[in-house]
C-alpha cells in the first residue's frame, strides 16, 4: 500500500495524533502529521494533491480550525476527501463526513477506507 497516497492527520493533541497515526500506519497507510490546521495547510501546499489521498482533521485546533481547513481544502482541491473528528458535537458548518471521538480503530479504518474508496471510484469515472 506504500504506492498509495498518504493520509494527512491534523490533530493538536499529540497523544491523539499518535493514536490515529498508529492505527492508520498499522493498516499499511503512509501517514503525515500536522499539529494544527495551519501546519496541515502548509503541508498540502508543499506536497500537493497528488501525494495526499485523505485528510483526517480534528475540528477544534489552534491557528486554524478543522472546519476552516476543510473549507480551504475544498476550494483548492475539490476532490480531496476530508474526515472531521471531534469529541464535541458535530459543528453546524460541517457538511462532510464526521467521526465522533472517542472512536475505535475499526471505526476510523472503516471511515478512511470508505473515503479512499469513494475517491478511487470518482477518479475512475473521470
Amino acid at each position: 500500500m506504500t504506492d498509495s497516497p498518504a493520509i494527512l492527520v491534523a490533530e493538536d493533541e499529540e497523544i491523539v495524533r499518535r493514536y490515529i497515526a498508529r492505527i492508520l500506519a498499522q493498516a499499511g497507510h503512509v501517514v503525515l502529521l500536522a499539529a494544527d490546521g495551519l501546519e496541515a495547510w502548509t503541508l498540502m501546499e508543499t506536497l500537493g494533491r497528488e501525494r495526499v489521498g485523505l485528510v483526517v482533521s480534528d475540528v477544534s485546533m489552534p491557528n486554524m480550525s478543522g472546519t476552516e481547513l476543510a473549507v480551504r481544502l475544498a476550494v483548492r482541491w475539490p476532490t480531496l476527501p476530508v474526515l472531521l473528528v471531534s469529541a464535541l458535537d458535530r459543528p453546524r458548518e460541517c457538511r462532510g463526513p464526521f467521526l465522533p471521538k472517542p472512536f475505535t480503530p475499526d471505526q476510523l479504518l472503516a471511515a478512511a477506507r470508505a473515503m479512499l474508496g469513494a475517491e478511487d471510484r470518482a477518479g475512475a469515472r473521470q
